[in-house]
């Protein structure tokens, strides 16, 4: 896909200088990776305000993504494979429907900023 393209019923697809994808308000339910194979080089991923609930196996691919924007999706638990992407510094779960924080999150060492605001959550390690 080439930058700028614009899908139907999609937002604008913006590749910057800094390897910046927005996927956001694709009305997206599950996560084509071809999508991502476009960028493999992809350092912020912006995934925001989709129908999400998860992620597919491949999304461990994406080793050098820095911040990753899962915001207004429908996740219920943050996946796993989130947690395998240890270059991560910045991760936005904010308006979904997580009750519960995992433990293995700590796994992510670089993680500087974790917002997760507005969720149900009632348990945190």
């Amino acid at each position: 896909l080439p930058a700028g393209y614009i899908p139907s019923g999609g937002s604008e697809v913006v590749q910057g200088d800094a390897g910046t994808l927005n996927y956001s308000n694709w009305s997206m339910v599950d996560l084509d990776l071809t999508l991502l194979y476009v960028a493999p080089t992809v350092e912020n991923l912006n995934l925001s305000s989709n129908l999400l609930s998860s992620l597919p196996d491949g999304f461990t691919d994406l080793e050098r993504v820095r911040q990753l924007d899962l915001s207004e999706c429908q996740f219920k638990a943050i996946p796993g494979v989130v947690i395998t992407l240890g270059t991560l510094t910045a991760l936005s779960f904010r308006k979904n429907l997580l009750q519960a924080v995992p433990l293995s999150i700590q796994k992510l060492a670089h993680l500087k900023q974790l917002d997760l605001g507005e969720n149900r959550i009632t348990e945190i390690p």
